[in-house]
């Protein structure tokens, strides 16, 4: 689920929305809720937008614990938190988990791996999947340019034992072929 969080006029409805994801995760069985958001504005961002999303993640944060859900905060383009100092700074002012996601995190010029180490103890769900900026696409795992052995390496060192779930935000080729490339990829790489 996701949301704004930087409009006060519309939060409530954004948290009627996030509730009714709560619960369905919780009825599915799921452990996580993966959450993103962080709206731009056209006129810039401001200090006070990342205060706001970092109490509505916090917000997010409790409610799916009350639930027994792990809230994790999934950094993506077009929202506030795309660079490495955007992500520091979400990550400091908020306590929610951590769901990096290997493409939109290398297209926003975070090293992943560095990441993930850094953050490791809040590491709770990882999106991968592969990336080039020129042309910009996201790819089957291996196709790109991102260094999937060094984020395999960080996982372990945090000794993460959670879900790493494969995906494609967009893709020309048939799903089914890119869903074998990357299951492939790692086998081949994940040891």
């Amino acid at each position: 689920t996701g949301a704004n969080f930087i409009y006060n006029d519309i939060l409530e409805d954004e948290f009627y929305k996030i509730n009714k994801a709560i619960s369905f995760a919780k009825s599915m069985g799921a452990t996580n809720l993966i959450v993103g958001g962080g709206a731009k504005r056209s006129s810039g961002t401001t200090e006070k937008d990342f205060q706001m999303l970092a109490q509505g993640l916090d917000k997010v944060t409790d409610l799916a614990a009350a639930a027994g859900l792990t809230a994790c905060y999934h950094p993506h383009l077009t929202t506030i938190v795309e660079t490495t100092a955007e992500l520091e700074k979400i990550m400091s002012l908020s306590k929610i988990h951590f769901c990096p996601d290997t493409a939109h995190l290398a297209a926003g010029g975070v090293d992943t791996a560095s990441a993930i180490r850094k953050y490791g103890k809040r590491v709770r769900h990882v999106h991968l999947k592969d990336f080039t900026a020129e042309p910009f696409a996201f790819l089957p795992l291996g196709k790109g340019n991102i260094d999937f052995i060094e984020i395999f390496a960080a996982l372990k060192e945090i000794a993460y034992d959670g879900w790493l779930v494969v995906e494609l935000d967009s893709y020309d080729g048939d799903p089914k072929v890119a869903a074998e490339i990357s299951m492939k990829f790692i086998k081949e790489n994940l040891k």
